[in-house]
């Protein structure tokens, strides 16, 4: 790209598509300003000009003061180009912190969150440049400031490296998942019913063997190992729901068990699935009746909703 042939306009659209930035100060952003000063290179932009404005500046004095020292015209530009991809960085930085200060409110003070955290936070988040991504980032930080500690630096790790594909994969298991309740301890379960039995796709093609891998392979999830429930002869299990429940009974004289799904949520999975809609898959309860009467078993729902 030759940056320098451009003019000012054409320089401005270089950047047209991250001109969100945060509007105004807030004690939020001003607490987490100071954990981290480089924050201060969006809050800069804040009612003093726009985004395109605050960098087509920034890239002209660049030029200037490129060319007063001799640089080569691809060297400026190269150094134009990098200008650029900060203040990218900076303007996704302040969208995934905007999405979490509409989550914790602008009076929020984060100052006692851990720096260190924050840090690397901050690093994952300027690299997002898709919008949902920015989402999940933000519910990321809003979550940690909720319950410090509920997001391993692992967990950030993971969710640094998930593609926007991967991140939509992993939505649509925790939109086919349940959490089961036993001694006391709530467990995540993904309901996967096979479309046709033994075959590669579940829940009328909503997830398919290849799309587990993916999510396996990233370190959310393990196709390896998985949890059986057993019922024993002649007895009755309720599963607990949100808004229903269902009494699973075994109407057989020996023991019968049923698996939800054959793969298991590992611990950066269970912490991101907590950023996520579980259950609200509309085919859900069609799902859990294949698994459960698959098996060898009855169920009869009851609805509470009403």
């Amino acid at each position: 790209m030759e940056l320098l042939m451009c003019g000012p306009e054409d320089i401005k659209g270089i950047v047209e598509a991250g001109s969100h930035v945060l509007s105004g100060s807030s004690k939020f952003i001003d607490s987490l300003c100071r954990i981290r000063p480089g924050l201060a290179i969006a809050s800069e932009a804040r009612g003093i000009a726009s985004a395109n404005d605050v960098l087509l500046d920034a890239m002209e004095e660049t030029v200037r003061r490129c060319r007063k020292m001799g640089f080569s015209e691809s060297a400026t530009t190269g150094m134009c180009m990098r200008l650029a991809n900060e203040f990218s960085k900076s303007e996704n930085l302040s969208s995934c912190l905007s999405f979490a200060q509409e989550m914790v409110g602008s009076d929020y003070d984060a100052s006692g969150i851990d720096h260190g955290w924050f840090i690397r936070w901050s690093d994952g988040a300027a690299e997002q440049t898709d919008n949902e991504m920015c989402v999940i980032w933000g519910k990321l930080l809003a979550g940690e400031l909720d319950q410090p500690g509920s997001y391993s630096k692992r967990t950030m790790s993971v969710l640094a490296d998930m593609s926007a594909h991967e991140a939509s994969l992993f939505a649509n298991l925790c939109s086919t998942s349940i959490y089961v309740k036993s001694r006391g301890v709530k467990t995540l379960f993904a309901v996967l019913a096979d479309d046709v039995l033994g075959g590669d796709t579940f829940n009328g093609e909503l997830l398919s063997i290849t799309d587990l891998d993916d999510l396996a392979a990233i370190g959310l999830i393990t196709t390896s190992t998985w949890t059986s429930q057993g019922l024993p002869g002649k007895t009755s299990y309720t599963l607990e729901l949100d808004d229903r429940s269902a009494v699973i009974t075994n109407p057989n004289e020996d023991c019968k068990a049923f698996v939800f799904s054959h793969m298991r949520y590992l611990q950066e999975g269970m912490e991101l699935a907590s950023l996520c809609e579980i259950g609200t898959f509309n085919r859900l309860k069609e799902a859990i009746d294949k698994v459960v009467t698959r098996a060898g078993l009855a169920i009869e729902w009851t609805d509470h909703s009403r």
